[in-house]
């Protein structure tokens, strides 16, 4: 099956992190305690230090294929201090990016809309949540179509 055009956008953003050397992105999923892992909708219980991608609400236009897609970026790390800058290194790279391809996803703007500090979790972990806004140009299906059939 083809990934959508939402986790195409995903999977690249998560590709972006890892090439920068944000955190480490595997298909597969497994990761070692010392990495910081790249993963998407729910956090593992382990590693301690993970990037959690969680997209949401697109806002579609019927007529014209750009599309906004917000994406949650979930970051959990051992101290308060690792949070907040792996955080805002995230939103250093990010935050006004000039126009990219994420996986296939063409992208032309992008920014952080809102960040909150999220507290610790069961583990004492520290949790910080960003929203993120992509605006890009999505292939539209002609209308009463799937896949073009």
């Amino acid at each position: 099956m083809t990934d959508s055009w939402v986790m195409q956008l995903t999977k690249g953003l998560a590709t972006l992190l890892n090439d920068t050397g944000l955190g480490t992105y595997r298909e597969t999923g497994a990761y070692t305690a010392a990495e910081t892992a790249i993963v998407f909708g729910k956090l593992p219980s382990t590693p301690n230090q993970i990037i959690c991608l969680t997209p949401y609400g697109p806002t579609d236009d019927t007529t014209i294929t750009v599309v906004t897609q917000m994406i949650q970026i979930r970051v959990r790390a051992k101290t308060f201090t690792d949070v907040v800058n792996l955080t805002e290194q995230i939103r250093d790279l990010l935050h006004r990016h000039p126009p990219v391809t994420l996986g296939t996803a063409r992208v032309s703007s992008i920014a952080r809309r809102s960040a909150a500090y999220m507290g610790v979790d069961t583990n004492g972990l520290h949790e910080y949540s960003s929203n993120f806004r992509f605006i890009g140009s999505r292939p539209m299906q002609p209308v009463g179509t799937l896949n073009g059939v």
